[in-house]
């Protein structure tokens, strides 16, 4: 317990922290996501998810 008496005055300071710059608006976030793989087809997707399915389900 910190020094003093209660009903003593003291001083208290309060940190407030920044918010974390990975917190981020959602749909700011949607065209990061869809900026980086314009160039993906649907056809690439498509397969690329069937292969995780094939490895998660083996």
């Amino acid at each position: 317990m910190p020094p003093g008496s209660v009903g003593e005055e003291v001083e208290v300071f309060v940190i407030i922290p920044q918010k974390p710059p990975w917190r981020r608006k959602v749909l700011e976030l949607l065209t990061e996501i869809r900026s980086r793989h314009l160039s993906r087809t649907v056809e690439e997707i498509d397969r690329e998810l069937q292969e995780k399915r094939n490895y998660w389900s083996s």
